[in-house]
């Protein structure tokens, strides 16, 4: 394990030549940044649905204004999380190029 966490800090380091410096940024802090910010969207509007679109509730509780409400919601969750799956995965792979290459 501490020879590939060598390699990962020499990648990053600008003295050495590394990824960091050479690209202005590493592509797997930009992926992993892009993946944080759809992540905590994610959350955030899970938590707002759940304070007031009755998320997680019997559905006999909603009238039609929360229901539509619920829909938009799902329907906004629903494309966001595959993208944070999506930079999950890439960022994962970029770590995995930074050490082999």
């Amino acid at each position: 394990m501490p020879a590939i966490w060598n390699r990962v800090t020499e990648a990053d380091n600008p003295k050495k030549g590394g990824a960091a410096n050479k690209q202005g940024g590493c592509l797997q802090e930009k992926l992993t940044i892009r993946l944080q910010i759809l992540s905590w969207g994610y959350t955030a509007t899970a938590v707002v649905e759940v304070q007031y679109n009755f998320y997680g509730q019997h559905v006999g509780k909603s009238d039609a204004y929360h229901l539509e409400e619920f829909s938009k919601g799902l329907y906004g969750l629903a494309i966001v999380y595959p993208l944070a799956l999506t930079f999950s995965n890439l960022s994962l792979l970029a770590l995995y190029w930074r050490i082999s290459g």
